[in-house]
């Protein structure tokens, strides 16, 4: 399985809270009908498969179904993406 980053977005300054990211940033290594498996077997709340991080092309998959939209993850993968 490809590596994933685990990010913590929206935290304190010292760390603490924040909301659990799972992000793919070579997310079309995992086929398309894999990646809902993938996301319930990770069990965040978000888990992001980047398809091509030049274009930021994205898909958003909770444990049990996918996102149109979604903020965190959205947040969480684009400071991923640029640092």
């Amino acid at each position: 399985m490809p590596v994933y980053r685990l990010l913590n977005v929206f935290t304190a300054e010292t760390g603490a809270h924040g909301n659990p990211l799972g992000v793919f940033l070579d997310g079309a290594a995992i086929q398309a009908a894999e990646r809902q498996r993938v996301a319930a077997e990770l069990g965040y709340s978000e888990t992001v498969f980047v398809d091509d991080v030049e274009t930021g092309a994205l898909r958003i998959f909770t444990p049990v179904t996918e996102l149109p939209l979604a903020g965190h993850p959205l947040v969480g993968t684009a400071w991923l993406i640029a640092h």
